[in-house]
């Protein structure tokens, strides 16, 4: 089943979980995986690369984009990394 942004956020959650409660997301925006702090422990290469990844929560939109070889599904508000310039293009194209 798909489901998209319109798709009431209770019946995702009770779609993807064996339980029936209600889950909320927290609305926190992605943040980005570098720290300033990473240049003194890290390599110029490194701190790159954790520029251009970002922590984000997954919502109603994620749930519908699980990996084929994942081992579990996607859960509502489940915390993930991903490449910041990927974001926002579809995972299907």
């Amino acid at each position: 089943r798909r489901f998209n942004s319109s798709t009431p956020v209770s019946l995702v959650a009770s779609a993807r979980s064996t339980t029936t409660e209600v889950l909320e997301l927290t609305g926190r925006q992605p943040v980005s995986m570098y720290l300033k702090m990473d240049e003194d422990n890290l390599s110029d290469y490194q701190c790159f690369l954790r520029q251009q990844i970002e922590i984000f929560e997954a919502n109603a939109d994620d749930l519908q984009y699980n990996a084929q070889k994942m081992n579990k599904a996607v859960v509502l508000g489940q915390v993930g990394i991903r490449c910041k310039h990927c974001a926002h293009i579809d995972p299907w194209i």
